[in-house]
């Protein structure tokens, strides 16, 4: 069986790369642009972001907030959204499934039998659904003072789809 101490590593790493993806989304959809394709490049000089400079968290910090072909800054809102994204993915984890303060009924002697044979993963993967959406939302929200509908769609389309 995998220690603990690993899938709370991997859930951290799997949420800062849906924080990653968030920045994405955050950038994008106001502008009606594909979330999809192009692949990402500096707003600046239009330079493609090689796969090395694309960890989240990481790259940001190495490259110390710049583009590495022009070095025009990179908003410090990039590594935020990964930051807070992996926290909370690692935080809610730890909330129902190894504290406990949420009784989700299911049954199993620790956190990983809770979560994986128990379906507690299907509990997790609508909430952190629905956390990365209104994550994305709140990050344009703040920025530009809207909320794309189509946000609101996926939202209510997960809660409609998992209520039951």
């Amino acid at each position: 069986m995998t220690p603990e101490w690993i899938w709370l590593l991997f859930i951290f790493a799997f949420g800062a790369c849906v924080g990653s993806f968030l920045n994405v989304v955050i950038y994008r959809l106001p502008l009606d642009k594909s979330i999809v394709f192009p692949p990402s490049s500096c707003p600046h000089c239009g330079m493609p972001i090689a796969f090395y400079d694309n960890i989240p968290l990481v790259s940001w910090l190495v490259l110390r907030g710049r583009c590495r072909g022009c070095r025009a800054p990179i908003s410090p809102r990039y590594l935020l959204v990964e930051l807070t994204t992996a926290l909370l993915f690692i935080g809610i984890y730890l909330w129902f499934f190894l504290w406990e303060y949420r009784r989700t009924g299911l049954d199993g002697f620790n956190s990983l039998d809770r979560f994986f044979y128990s379906g507690g993963w299907l509990i997790y993967l609508n909430i952190m659904v629905l956390t990365a959406a209104f994550l994305a939302a709140s990050a344009i929200d703040l920025e530009l003072w809207l909320i794309p509908l189509s946000l609101c769609w996926l939202v209510t389309a997960v809660g409609m789809l998992t209520s039951s």
